[in-house]
């Protein structure tokens, strides 16, 4: 059973350069954190969170994201 997640999964892979797949990533990114968390579990940024909270002495400290993705 494919499921939404493998449905966009297979509609980004379709691109044919790098340009039409950086658009579909642009299209998908407004629900992409939701049906990866959904479809797949991730907790990524769920685990990142609880181990800054443990180990970030400084609380007002600043926190930059330099990964991919969407900055969840």
């Amino acid at each position: 059973m494919e499921t939404e997640l493998d449905s966009k999964l297979e509609w980004s892979y379709s691109a044919k350069n790098t340009a039409e797949l950086q658009q579909k990533y642009d299209d998908w990114a407004v629900e992409y954190d939701q049906l990866t968390e959904d479809g797949i579990g991730w907790i990524g940024p769920h685990k990142t969170i609880e181990y800054l909270k443990k180990y970030v002495l400084d609380k007002d400290s600043s926190i930059l994201d330099a990964g991919a993705g969407t900055g969840f």
